[in-house]
């Protein structure tokens, strides 16, 4: 049991707490609004003190503190002496100390930031270091200077450096005390030519970013601020959307939407309830659970690029109306005949990421993604927080422990500057683009953007402008308390990538090694879906989710329209609940036309077609669209004779609905979406329609202690 005075969780709120402890409060705080309240008060008053510390002024002791000190402090000035040094103490804490470590270093330069590096405009000349022979190493004309903050056996918590790559870089490894160990700069012998000590400022986390001519693996760090340190514990952000409703078909009877094949809702939603919350309605997205399950699909055949699969049966939650299920499989791709992939790691390592469940699976995740390269593909890291910085240049896949060291060496701290990160992550994946390969940024984030190009519509149109350019963006969202999730979806979706939340190392091994394939290379891009339904045999009807995916009737046929995009091997999946003839809508009626009139109920219509499916795409490298198109014809199988897919479908559907409160759940219950998912289990070889079932009786016992 931990209460608001639990030194835990003052632990954890200061970024100190152990990972088992951060485990147990992370636990407690999602579970009560009361502590997360008090873990947001101790961060607001650590980051109030630390920034009052920091900018006090250091006042000179008086004339009368002086006289005092010298005769000997009489009774009268002690009283005085007392009330002035708690004073004297705090601004000895930030006082700016203009010392050179180095008596050679000459004058400090202006310092300037470029492409993520802090560089002085004017460097100063700086002796080479002594090789172990004593002849002098060669040092560079012109030096990059990298400023950042250290902690570190022999220097003064908060010393701000500037470091001469040429001597650091090749300097012992920072040991004890380090944040983030800056390595070389100012532990292990301590350069002194290559240092300069210009000032002292509060301490704080750090980011890493690699030294400029540095040795692999190698860092220096950037000062950042600590904005994310004071924020409240819980601004996880989610896009607010309403339900479909039903579309009579005589009105409008072409259907229209964008593929999706995004998956992080699923998994937001199972980390919502294995935390004994239930979700937000924002973060139940139809579609992205259902496109979460691996589905009895076959691929198609030849050279075609997608096959369909449809079926139709009773709706379970309204034995009235009918439920197709629209299924794509697109076209697989053995591991062995990939593509070679030119991917761009680029990686969130500011203070709101300082997590277990942030950073650290971020880095065990990568590590899977890492150990399935080969020498066909190439692998550069770029780091985010304050500044954007180059922690590993573009190198071949099979430098495997190079990159591991890269991924290792990574640690979090400082506000978060995103759109810096996403621009210098495209400039490497641009100037390393592979011609008919795989070009992809992969972004690790909480997406807890806070300076730099902070808003989702400047973001988003970087991302689309890029993805022109053949270079994809999947984006990886982690963590709890402050996940972006409405902007990580929409990086995904303007980016010609996917979105798939993190929350185990289950989870990131299913993403990045068993889904490889469909996670990253791309077999159709603007893929879009148009329906016509039969107004014959179809009164009306509604699309379940893909509710911000929803087009135009005449945006299907424009290859400018932006659309989703489908990996190899991935399959697609949409529910559309029918009313047939006859039966009575859900809602008002409209007028009946004058000028047109449908093809009556009962009638021939389309002969027996329920509907017409059309699917358009282009090529990944293309720029002209292709179709295909499907007839349906009019079959309904009752519910208990559906497929154990169908079944299970149905069943998270339900599950969707009945945790967004939908108007449209109808009967449905958690006990009938169990019944549902068990007659659906089929052989489940990854357990994950298992683990579907174990999450609804969880709903279930929540529901029960409302």
């Amino acid at each position: 049991m931990i209460d608001r005075d639990d030194p835990r969780l003052t632990a954890h709120a200061l970024g100190e707490a152990d990972a088992e402890t951060a485990l147990v409060v992370e636990q407690a705080l999602a579970e009560s609004e009361a502590l997360r309240r008090a873990a947001a008060e101790v961060r607001d008053t650590a980051g109030l003190l630390s920034t009052a510390l920091a900018a006090e002024p250091a006042p000179a002791l008086t004339a009368d503190q002086h006289r005092a000190i010298a005769e000997g402090a009489r009774p009268s000035a002690r009283r005085r002496i007392a009330r002035a040094l708690p004073w004297a103490g705090l601004a000895a804490a930030a006082v700016v100390v203009a010392l050179v470590v180095s008596r050679d270093a000459g004058p400090l330069p202006e310092v300037r930031t470029v492409a993520g590096y802090v560089v002085p405009s004017a460097a100063p000349s700086l002796p080479a270091r002594p090789t172990s022979g004593g002849a002098p190493a060669a040092d560079t004309t012109a030096p990059v200077a990298v400023q950042g903050v250290a902690e570190t056996e022999g220097s003064s918590r908060g010393e701000t450096v500037i470091a001469n790559p040429a001597t650091a870089a090749a300097a012992p490894e920072g040991k004890g005390g380090a944040v983030g160990g800056i390595q070389g700069a100012v532990a292990g012998g301590r350069p002194a030519e290559s240092i300069a000590v210009v000032g002292a400022v509060a301490r704080s986390n750090v980011m890493s970013t690699a030294t400029a001519g540095a040795p692999l693996g190698r860092r220096a760090f950037v000062d950042v601020d600590r904005r994310s340190q004071t924020e409240d514990f819980n601004t996880e952000a989610y896009a607010h959307r309403e339900d479909s409703d039903f579309v009579e078909t005589a009105l409008h009877p072409l259907s229209t939407f964008s593929v999706d094949v995004d998956t992080a809702s699923y998994s937001n939603v199972r980390r919502f309830l294995g935390a004994s919350r239930l979700p937000p309605a924002g973060a139940v997205r139809i579609e992205e659970m259902l496109n979460y399950f691996p589905y009895d699909y076959a691929a198609p055949q030849g050279r075609d690029a997608f096959a369909a699969h449809v079926e139709v049966a009773t709706a379970p939650w309204n034995p009235a109306h009918r439920l197709v299920r629209v299924g794509l499989k697109a076209r697989e791709i053995a591991a062995e005949k990939r593509p070679a992939t030119n991917l761009v790691f680029l990686i969130d390592v500011s203070g709101s990421m300082n997590q277990p469940n942030k950073l650290p699976l971020v880095q065990r995740a990568l590590k899977m993604l890492v150990r399935r390269l080969d020498s066909r593909d190439r692998v550069a890291i770029v780091v985010y927080a304050g500044q954007a910085g180059l922690v590993l240049p573009s190198i071949r896949g099979d430098r495997e422990a190079d990159i591991l060291e890269a991924i290792d060496r990574l640690e979090a701290g400082g506000s978060t500057n995103g759109g810096e990160g996403i621009q210098l992550a495209y400039d490497i994946a641009s100037r390393e683009l592979v011609r008919g390969g795989v070009n992809r940024v992969v972004l690790a984030t909480d997406g807890d953007f806070n300076v730099g190009v902070t808003d989702e519509g400047s973001l988003v149109r970087l991302v689309q402008q890029k993805a022109k350019t053949g270079v994809f963006l999947t984006v990886l969202g982690f963590g709890m308390g402050n996940l972006q999730d409405s902007r990580l979806e929409s990086l995904a979706d303007k980016g010609n990538g996917n979105y798939a939340y993190v929350d185990t190392e289950n989870e990131a091994r299913k993403a990045l090694v068993e889904e490889m394939t469909s996670t990253l290379i791309t077999v159709a891009k603007d893929v879009k879906v148009q329906i016509e339904f039969n107004p014959a045999r179809v009164r009306a009807y509604r699309l379940l989710g893909y509710e911000n995916r929803r087009l135009e009737a005449e945006d299907f046929k424009d290859d400018a329209k932006d659309a989703g995009e489908v990996g190899a091997g991935h399959a697609v999946t949409a529910l559309y609940e029918l009313v047939p003839p006859g039966a009575p809508l859900p809602r008002p009626a409209a007028d009946p036309l004058v000028y047109q009139r449908p093809a009556a109920p009962g009638g021939s219509g389309a002969g027996s077609d329920l509907m017409r499916l059309k699917l358009r795409y282009k090529q990944p490298d293309g720029q002209k669209g292709e179709e295909r198109e499907w007839r349906i014809p009019d079959r309904v199988a009752h519910l208990e004779d559906a497929s154990a897919d169908f079944k299970f479908q149905a069943a998270v559907a339900a599950f969707g609905m009945i945790l967004r409160d939908s108007p449209h759940k109808g009967r449905a219950t958690l006990d009938s979406v169990l019944g549902l998912a068990d007659e659906g289990l089929g052989p489940d070889a990854a357990g994950y329609r298992a683990e579907f079932v174990g999450l609804v009786k969880r709903a279930q016992a929540l529901r029960a202690r409302e």
